[in-house]
């Protein structure tokens, strides 16, 4: 909500931030990407998914240069 300084009257404003009963559903998705993000959406199962998800995420990397290196070792034999 966004209020006048001086009148402190309630100003109409169209865009996502605006009263959430008056957002489609577009812009209630898009406030709630930051929530999506850290996991809070779900309360502690969506922290703990989105903590499996990121520990998934960051082994990608490693698992697949040790793929690459194993495959690269056989090839010199």
């Amino acid at each position: 909500l966004f209020y006048d300084q001086y009148s402190l009257k309630e100003i109409e404003v169209k865009h996502m931030y605006g009263k959430l009963a008056n957002a489609t559903a577009a812009d209630k998705l898009a406030r709630m990407n930051y929530d999506i993000h850290v996991g809070a959406v779900l309360g502690l199962a969506g922290k703990i998914m989105a903590f499996l998800a990121s520990l998934v995420a960051a082994s990608l990397p490693i698992t697949g240069f040790i793929i690459w290196r194993g495959r690269h070792k056989k090839s010199r034999k």
